[in-house]
């Protein structure tokens, strides 16, 4: 039997929330034992989150942008490891001031975020440094689009935008250096991304990515959909993901109607759950071995991938999991013995990747092209609000199953795998690491099945609730999931902050100073999605 019941520090929190009301002009109320509501004028948030994430320590969720019929809403989404507690700040003004403070000059973590805000709402955020040609490139989007605004319909057809000659700001002049441009298209299933690399010789002095290229929209195309229509997006905006996707969205409708699902059904989404972080953890593994060129360890451990994917399909009837998981529990039940048998096959496939991490730890050539490469330090992982596996390699603690526990790890606890070098090797062990953790856990659910019966209930006519935050410790990290719902159970609005966004912003700080030849495989120890952030 593993750790069991985690709840929160009340000691702790509730000196921090006695803290909190120090601030004038704020309400601190309490949502649930681990969610708080600050609610403040809007010249008290910059102090607030600032206080939050430079002294208490608070890790950054995203910012919600609502549009309501006489007012703007932000919540600026924060969350606590130590007191295992989630709070939003909550600001609001009137729709003709469209102009807020920039919380991201403290709060470096939020400068993407407003980025994204500033080009989908047309709202200004005073004292951001760099605001337009983020998520709407200049070139290809007509100037005042505000594809989030209410006034959007995005079933009209859009004007074509006048050719813009695009340049690439530069900050090298030195002779002899020049921008290398990777992408955005490339060959094969990768998603278009475009890398801008500065350099002089080998050296790479300043690189960050050109993102966006194939936005969807996905936020506006929720509006006005159904429940059962919101959950169908959820899990393929990004597929490869879609099992912590489609929980993340479940949990903050479940919190709206108020209902408490099944232990079976909790079970069986922690299962199919860890499943789909063993399977997405072996892909990335695939991705740095391939990038260092030992190809016959990455056919091994592509090989492992594959057999994962058909496992799942075999337990779901889809090889990434869609269609099993609702509102309310599980669309449909897997009996007992095909769960332990998939465990079984689950922990065959981790020994022979275990077997593979000793085998790798024993190559020169492969240790020599991912130690001490792509470093990033605890300042680093803090300063950009980076997440999961990649800030666990630096030493933070940020796994949601320990830090805000949902689901069926509010029973079982999990160990937290952290490394503190944070260089490329670190992340590559991470992964393993997480992988062993994620067998014995799937092992763990697989025995406690049987115990229970039922794996879904009805949800109630009537919310409880107009909004509810969800959230769940993605593959890659922290996964936040807002959805509004009005009187008829139409979904109003939903807000989706993916460990991809948050991570992409920290791409330059692990591949700044080292060779040119090293960038492909810091690139590949992050594990960026890049489907995920085109959301």
């Amino acid at each position: 039997m593993r750790i069991t019941k985690q709840t929160s520090n009340y000691e702790t929190i509730e000196t921090l929330l006695t803290r909190l009301e120090n601030f004038t002009d704020c309400d601190v109320q309490r949502l649930s034992d681990n969610e708080i509501i600050i609610t403040c004028h809007a010249n008290k948030t910059v102090a607030i989150c600032d206080w939050l994430a430079n002294t208490e320590h608070c890790r950054t969720g995203g910012i919600i942008a609502e549009e309501t019929d006489s007012e703007w809403e932000l919540c600026y989404v924060l969350y606590s490891m130590e007191h295992n507690s989630l709070f939003n700040i909550i600001v609001r003004q009137s729709l003709d001031n469209t102009s807020f403070e920039s919380v991201s000059v403290p709060v470096h973590a939020f400068d993407w975020h407003e980025r994204e805000i500033e080009d989908v709402f047309e709202l200004d955020f005073k004292g951001h440094p760099r605001l337009g040609d983020f998520v709407l490139h200049d070139e290809q989007w007509i100037e005042g689009l505000s594809p989030m605004r209410r006034q959007f319909i995005s079933a009209a057809a859009l004007e074509e935008q006048n050719e813009r000659d695009w340049k690439p700001r530069r900050i090298l002049v030195a002779p002899g250096a020049f921008v290398m441009p990777v992408g955005p298209v490339f060959s094969g299933i990768s998603s278009p991304v475009n890398y801008l690399i500065e350099t002089v010789g080998e050296e790479v002095i300043r690189s960050y990515p050109r993102l966006f290229y194939n936005y969807k929209g996905i936020e506006k195309v929720f509006e006005q959909k159904s429940i059962d229509e919101g959950l169908l997006l959820s899990e393929r905006f990004a597929q490869s993901t879609a099992i912590s996707h489609g929980v993340t969205y479940c949990n903050a409708i479940e919190k709206i109607f108020g209902v408490s699902i099944p232990d079976r059904a909790l079970i069986l989404r922690g299962f199919l759950a860890e499943l789909e972080r063993i399977r997405h953890h072996t892909g990335v593994i695939t991705e740095i071995i391939e990038s260092t060129a030992l190809g016959i360890a990455a056919s091994e451990v592509s090989i492992a991938e594959e057999e994962l994917l058909r496992l799942t399909a075999k337990l779901t009837g889809h090889r990434y999991g869609i269609n099993m998981i609702c509102p309310g529990g599980m669309r449909r039940d897997i009996s007992d013995q095909p769960v332990k048998q998939a465990s079984n096959e689950v922990n065959d496939i981790t020994e022979s990747l275990m077997d593979l991490q000793i085998a790798l730890s024993h190559s020169s050539s492969f240790l020599d092209r991912l130690e001490q490469v792509g470093k990033l330090n605890k300042s680093d992982i803090s300063t950009y609000g980076l997440v999961g596996p990649i800030a666990r390699a630096s030493g933070i603690s940020s796994d949601l199953r320990k830090g805000l526990p949902y689901g069926i790890y509010s029973e079982y606890g999990i160990q937290e795998q952290i490394l503190f070098e944070g260089d490329n090797y670190a992340r590559l062990r991470v992964l393993f690491d997480e992988i062993a953790e994620s067998n014995s856990l799937c092992a763990t659910f697989a025995n406690a099945i049987s115990k229970y019966s039922i794996t879904r209930i009805e949800l109630p006519q009537v919310a409880i609730q107009e909004s509810a935050l969800g959230w769940v410790e993605a593959p890659q990290g922290a996964n936040f999931f807002f959805v509004r719902i009005d009187s008829d159970n139409k979904i109003v609005r939903t807000r989706i902050m993916p460990p991809a966004f948050a991570n992409w912003h920290g791409l330059h700080k692990a591949t700044e100073g080292f060779a040119f030849q090293d960038f492909p495989i810091c690139l590949s120890t992050l594990g960026l999605s890049v489907g995920e952030n085109d959301r």
